[in-house]
C-alpha cells in the first residue's frame, strides 16, 4: 500500500510568477519514497519549464546541489533532486518547500515528517 504526498506551490524567479505547480510522489507504508513515482502538473508554462529542466539535468548528468553531491537520477521523486533544479535554475524556493530545504541543509525543523530516502 502506498500514500501519495501532494504539494502545490507557485514557481517563480526573482519573485516573478511563472506558474502553479502540483508536485506529487508516493511513499510506502513505512515512509520510504517509491522510485520513479514523482510527477508534476499545473500551469502549462511552469510544467514545461520544469520538465525541460529535468530532462536537461538528466542528459547532462547534474549532481545534487547539497552537502554530499550525488548524481541526480529522479528529479521529480527525491526532494534533494527536486530542489537541485531550483538551485541550478535560480528559482525562488517557495514557502511550501521550505521544510524540505531546511531538512536537506540540516536545519532543525519538526513541522513535518519527511520521506526516508534510500
Amino acid at each position: 500500500m502506498k500514500k501519495t504526498k501532494t504539494i502545490e506551490f507557485m514557481l517563480s524567479k526573482d519573485n516573478k510568477f511563472i506558474g502553479r505547480i502540483k508536485w506529487q510522489y508516493d511513499l510506502t507504508t513505512n515512509g520510504r519514497l517509491v522510485d520513479d513515482s514523482g510527477r508534476i502538473s499545473g500551469d502549462e508554462i511552469a510544467v514545461n519549464l520544469m520538465t525541460q529542466t529535468a530532462k536537461k539535468a538528466l542528459s547532462e548528468q547534474w549532481v545534487t546541489a547539497f552537502a554530499i553531491p550525488h548524481l541526480l537520477t529522479d528529479p521529480f521523486t527525491f526532494p534533494e533532486h527536486f530542489l537541485t533544479l531550483f538551485v541550478k535554475m535560480d528559482w525562488d524556493i517557495p514557502n511550501e518547500l521550505q521544510t524540505y530545504w531546511d531538512n536537506i541543509l540540516g536545519h532543525d525543523n519538526n513541522d513535518e515528517m519527511l520521506p526516508i530516502c534510500y
